[in-house]
């Protein structure tokens, strides 16, 4: 199977249209590409998502993603830089979306799109990972914890934290208190032991499902 991503090279001039295409039905690729979208406009380029589906073949940056090959490992990617294209290919989701980022980092430092190196790049570890202390049912009391209850309950925290730790090429979030399943389940043969009323429950209910999923998206 191919996936393929394109933004277009060419005259540089500000306002100069630049197609990414994209899988747009997975998110890795969605946000992958709005770092490119967020690096054009930083130009003064013009970006236009298209899904891949609809590519026309004219476009001039690629995204691969393929069954296999010999140079890139499990998240890694390779970009390379010839015949006028920009290639980007990996073997699996979370590498494109490395690959993505890694071409939007480039596009920034090069000032450009024609000057980007080409490069290859696996990961030397598999298991890249945050240790994450919740503040609630912590492992010891004091306002050093409860000052960022507020922070840690707002979804859109974790939107930015999973977001940095793509950028950062980290792919493991661990979450860290001493009693995690009273915030999520309500046992059967003991009720008591879940200290919320069946409303508080369920706004926890959201509130997990809603960061689990974030964290799924984006591979963590």
């Amino acid at each position: 199977k191919t996936d393929v991503g394109i933004i277009v090279l060419k005259p540089e001039a500000a306002g100069t249209e630049v197609g990414i295409v994209i899988n747009t039905g997975s998110q890795l690729e969605v946000i992958g590409a709005s770092r490119i979208e967020a690096a054009l406009r930083r130009l003064n380029l013009k970006p236009v998502v298209v899904n891949k589906s609809q590519a026309t073949g004219q476009e001039q940056i690629t995204l691969n993603i393929v069954d296999s090959d010999p140079e890139i490992k499990r998240e890694g990617f390779k970009i390379s830089n010839g015949g006028g294209k920009l290639t980007v290919t990996a073997i699996d989701n979370p590498g494109a979306f490395y690959g993505l980022s890694d071409l939007a980092e480039q596009i920034d430092m090069q000032k450009g799109l024609g000057t980007v190196p080409e490069k290859v790049e696996n990961a030397r570890f598999a298991f890249r990972a945050i240790k994450f202390n919740i503040p609630w049912s912590s492992y010891r009391k004091g306002a050093t914890m409860t000052v960022n209850e507020k922070t840690v309950k707002d979804i859109k925290f974790w939107e930015a934290f999973l977001d940095m730790m793509g950028e950062s090429r980290l792919n493991v979030l661990t979450l860290w208190y001493l009693h995690p399943w009273p915030y999520m389940i309500r046992p059967t043969n003991f009720p008591k032991a879940t200290p919320f009323t069946d409303a508080q429950l369920a706004a926890w209910k959201v509130y997990w499902s809603t960061l689990f999923r974030l964290a799924k998206n984006r591979d963590r």
